[in-house]
């Protein structure tokens, strides 16, 4: 079985002394996420991260680093390698993205756990965002 490699982004930042990450709402999926997807042809990973975030919520935000892959089983039986990359972004203006059916929101760090759909983006989350933040 091939492996598909996707790309993504962990964005988040500090308002009012509380740290916020940007999920997306996919209505397609009717689920919680971070913004992420397929790569396109020629493609790197971090192109294809910054591609989606701009086409998921029109921002641009500062990559801090690489993060570790996330290994999952799609719910179509695919093996995904998810490659994702930790960025901060302040910004609130979202009106240059261009996914109409994917909408971004801030939210508050003690919530994101409770709002991500996905149990393998919740021990994400937990087990590898959240560390490599605090380092």
């Amino acid at each position: 079985m091939s492996i598909v490699l996707k790309a993504g982004m962990v964005i988040y930042r500090n308002k009012n002394n509380v740290r916020e990450f940007l999920l997306i709402y996919r209505k397609k999926h009717s689920d919680w996420s971070f913004p992420k997807g397929h790569l396109e042809d020629g493609e790197t990973t971090l192109q294809t991260a910054i591609r989606e975030v701009r086409e998921e919520t029109g921002l641009a935000p500062i990559i801090i680093k690489r993060l570790e892959p996330l290994h999952y089983t799609s719910r179509k039986q695919k093996e995904i390698a998810l490659e994702m990359f930790l960025a901060m972004c302040d910004s609130d203006d979202f009106s240059a993205k261009t996914e109409s059916d994917e909408t971004p929101s801030w939210i508050p760090e003690k919530d994101v756990f409770a709002r991500l759909t996905h149990e393998n983006l919740k021990r994400y989350f937990l087990n590898t965002i959240l560390p490599s933040i605090d380092r």
